[in-house]
C-alpha cells in the first residue's frame, strides 16, 4: 500500500492484518515501568486526522472495566519530552490526501472561512512540530490510520513494525 507522507516520514512496512486483542495484549505487558501500582500508559501519536481518536476508542473498547490503564490521544501526545512517562506509543501513520478531506470534512462550512484559517494557522505549527519529533521512531507499534488492506473494522487494524504483535 502506497501512503502519499511528508517528505521527512518514511512509510512503514510491511503492513500486515493483527487482531485488536493481540494489539492491546502486547501494548498491556509492555508497562508500567515505574512506580509500580500505576497505570499502563498508552499514548496515541499522529497527525491531524489520522484516526488517532477512532483507534484509541477502539483500543479502550477492547479493554474490560477495571483495567488498569491510561490512554492519550492527540497529536504530540508521544512527543520526546513526556517518552518517559508512557509506558507504550502507537504512531498512526495516514495517507496526507485523506487526511485533508477529513479535516476539510471536519470544519465543514458552519464556520466558512474563519474555520479554514483556523485549519491552516494549525497545520502551520503541526507540521513542523511532527517533522522535528519524529514520535514515528520510538513507537512500538505503528498502525495504518487509512488502511487499504481487507480487514474487519471491528476486530482487526492494519500494523506495521517496529511490532511485537504475534
Amino acid at each position: 500500500m502506497a501512503l502519499q507522507l511528508a517528505p521527512e516520514e518514511p512509510e512503514a512496512g510491511p503492513w500486515r492484518v493483527a487482531t485488536l486483542n493481540a494489539v492491546m495484549t502486547t501494548l498491556m505487558r509492555n508497562g508500567p515501568r515505574e512506580p509500580a501500582g500505576r497505570p499502563v500508559v498508552i499514548a496515541v501519536d499522529g497527525r491531524s486526522s489520522g484516526g488517532k481518536t477512532t483507534l484509541a476508542a477502539r483500543m479502550q473498547g477492547a479493554v474490560p472495566g477495571g483495567c488498569p490503564l491510561l490512554l492519550i490521544e492527540g497529536v504530540g501526545s508521544g512527543r520526546r519530552d513526556v517518552a518517559g512517562l508512557i509506558d507504550a506509543l502507537v504512531w498512526v501513520q495516514s495517507d496526507l490526501r485523506q487526511t485533508r478531506e477529513r479535516d476539510l470534512d471536519r470544519v465543514g462550512t458552519p464556520g466558512g472561512a474563519a474555520t479554514i484559517q483556523f485549519l491552516h494557522d494549525w497545520m502551520a505549527e503541526e507540521i513542523p512540530f511532527v517533522a522535528a519529533d519524529r514520535a514515528w521512531e520510538r513507537a512500538d507499534l505503528i498502525i495504518c490510520g487509512t488502511p487499504q488492506l481487507p480487514h474487519d473494522p471491528r476486530t482487526e487494524l492494519i500494523a506495521a513494525p517496529p511490532s511485537v504483535i504475534p
